[in-house]
């Protein structure tokens, strides 16, 4: 009998090569099954790289810059404060003031922002407020150094210095506007020009903030807060609980940004299904603060119940209470020796205004955006009552398309804003229709107490 032939062993290298085969084998399995089901639309991904900007987007931002209704109004505003006729303004003696990005920016007595608190006016100052939200607010502490060499050379000024000032704030919507000027004009404040820029907080912060937490839609957007109605314990502990899967959800987008695997289908489909579940957590939640928030209903915190049978009725009545408070502006303006000029600003979301660039389309732009749907139903409703406006005398410009043939990066964000870039369009729009309304001077001013 012949001995048996001896097994030839494998080398410790070729096990280890064999094993690596193997392993990239897999690993290029999964890879391949993971883009195949990004191809074939599983969790809306569309790509890696879709997924990757999302999550860097959640990663970069501190928190959503959607308004999500009763939490933010639960949360309040940490620099705000009530005030009896305007519903907030910025509280001056605030520590939380946002100082960090514009420190050249400071706070009046009256609570709002200034480029100086401290210098007065000179005595032939030609003054333009500006009046409005935020956008308004940000075009106002805007270099406008280009608007006010125009207005400085404008024959009808003679050469009177010009000065800027804000009575905008963030999330103000009529009657706000109406109120401020008001109470301005009743503490002897003196305006030449007041410039209303306004539009997307008086459609959308009625619908997304006020009706859902039964607010009335006419009341400011963080009544809630201010009011009181937001520290009962069963609001507070919901709050902390949405506040808690805000941070898991940002904790878990900042574990997922690995350099080496942000290639991978596979890694950002088990992102993508981890933060949907966590999404879904926060809707939830979210619908539960609002529900917590509206059910001790009182007066003094949600005023006047408001129903609509239809979104059109609801569109409508907001239209026509926007436009009613321009019209008030405009003649306590006029009564007052001041020019007044009403601008309808633009949005991202109104279908064909304006061709977003592919940076606006990753930063400005969100498909399930909660502003997304109000205004490409709603806006149609404030444009239509333009001409109306302007047959009552109101010098009423709308700049719905005033981005329309820019290719360009003007929006910065999902919600409205706009940089550097479209605030310089918007002042040269506004020094254009100021310089025409110049041409036929102020109108004559009511007599005041001395």
């Amino acid at each position: 009998m012949s001995p048996s032939k001896a097994k030839t062993p494998i080398r410790p290298g070729r096990r280890l090569l064999f094993a690596l085969v193997i392993a990239a084998g897999v690993i290029l399995a999964i890879e391949l099954l993971g883009r195949g089901l990004l191809l074939i639309g599983v969790l809306e991904g569309g790509s890696v790289s879709a997924l990757v900007e999302r999550r860097r987007e959640l990663v970069e931002e501190a928190s959503h810059d959607d308004l999500l209704g009763a939490e933010e109004l639960a949360r309040g505003q940490e620099y705000t404060t009530l005030h009896p006729f305007v519903g907030k303004v910025l509280d001056p003696t605030s520590p939380n003031l946002p100082r960090q990005r514009r420190p050249e920016l400071q706070v009046s007595r009256e609570g709002y922002f200034v480029r100086d608190a401290h210098r007065p006016l000179p005595e032939d100052a030609f003054v333009v407020a500006f009046f409005g939200g935020s956008v308004a607010l940000n075009l106002a502490m805007s270099p406008l150094e280009d608007l006010r060499r125009e207005l400085e050379a404008h024959p009808a000024l003679e050469g009177r210095p010009v000065v800027f000032l804000s009575r905008a704030l963030g999330s103000y919507k009529q009657p706000q506007q109406v109120s401020a000027l008001l109470f301005a004009l009743t503490r002897g404040e003196r305006f030449d020009v007041v410039v209303n820029l306004d539009g997307f907080n008086d459609l959308v912060l009625p619908v997304v903030a006020n009706l859902n937490t039964k607010v009335s839609p006419y009341y400011p957007n963080d009544w809630l807060a201010h009011s009181g109605a937001t520290r009962s314990f069963e609001v507070r502990r919901r709050t902390g609980r949405l506040s808690f899967l805000e941070e898991r959800r940002l904790s878990l987008a900042g574990s997922f940004e690995t350099p080496w695997l942000s290639w991978s289908a596979p890694w950002n489909l088990a992102w993508a299904a981890l933060d949907r579940r966590l999404a879904r957590h926060l809707e939830a939640a979210e619908l539960e603060l609002r529900e917590a928030a509206g059910k001790r209903r009182q007066y003094r915190t949600h005023g006047p119940r408001r129903r609509y049978k239809s979104d059109e009725e609801t569109f409508r009545d907001l239209a026509r209470f926007w436009a009613e408070s321009s019209l008030q502006m405009h003649r306590l303006a006029e009564a007052n020796g001041i020019l007044y000029l009403h601008f309808l600003q633009p949005n991202q979301y109104v279908p064909g205004s304006k061709p977003l660039s592919r940076e606006e389309r990753t930063t400005a732009w969100r498909d399930d955006s909660v502003h997304r749907p109000v205004v490409e139903a709603g806006w149609q409703y404030f444009r239509v009552l333009g001409p109306e406006l302007k047959d009552q005398g109101v010098r009423f410009t709308d700049l719905t398309e005033a981005f329309a043939g820019v290719e360009e990066t003007v929006y910065i964000d999902t919600c409205c804003h706009v940089g550097v870039r479209g605030n310089r369009i918007l002042s040269e729009t506004v020094g254009r229709e100021l310089a025409r309304a110049l041409e036929s001077g102020p109108p004559a001013a009511a007599g005041h107490l001395r």
